[in-house]
């Protein structure tokens, strides 16, 4: 692990993008700007969820990653893009729009070196869930892990915040276009 986070750190460079302002957003920023040089943020929250154009985003960021040949736009879908009757039928075309736009966004910026993913997390607790839900951090928390496949791990913000480092890393650079479940 700590090979592509350095590897990360040494390049310094480039172009990183993670869709959201708080919650996953916030943690995936705050890893980001730790590790890699140059971080945009880009995305609208409303009280009672979370929208914005990934399309505009890509290509505005993919306009932006142009000039340097190179660049990784990350956004982020959701568990919802890959498994049913995990959430309201609006949420869960909106997340697989968040798919399908990635996957033609690689086509189209990967022939100019930028690489665009996306993640898909499972259910985590953030500030939008605990709003929308109507209940605590914790209750989330052991909510989702007691559906969860995975024991062991109560997955964080964190979690999927590393995986978009490996996204953007050396070691991610093979990963082009497709949503990572996490």
């Amino acid at each position: 692990m700590a090979s592509f986070i350095s590897a990360v750190a040494k390049r310094g460079e480039g172009c990183t993008h993670h869709k959201s302002v708080s919650g996953i957003g916030a943690c995936t920023a705050s890893v980001f700007a730790h590790h890699v040089a140059t971080v945009v943020v880009a995305g609208i929250q409303k009280q009672l969820g979370h929208t914005g154009s990934s399309l505009a985003s890509s290509t505005q960021l993919g306009s932006w990653c142009l000039p340097a040949q190179s660049g990784c736009i990350i956004s982020t879908a959701s568990i919802a893009s890959t498994i049913g009757k995990t959430s309201t039928h609006a949420y869960s075309a909106s997340k697989h729009a968040v798919v399908e736009l990635t996957k033609n966004a690689a086509v189209e910026l990967g022939q100019f070196g930028i690489r665009v993913n996306c993640i898909s997390p499972y259910g985590v607790a953030t500030p939008l869930t605990t709003t929308v839900l109507g209940i605590k951090h914790e209750e989330i928390e052991k909510m989702m892990y007691s559906i969860a496949n995975l024991k062991g791990v109560t997955l964080k913000a964190e979690d999927i915040a590393n995986a978009a480092l490996y996204l953007a890393s050396d070691e991610g650079s093979a990963n082009q276009g497709e949503p990572t479940l996490v």
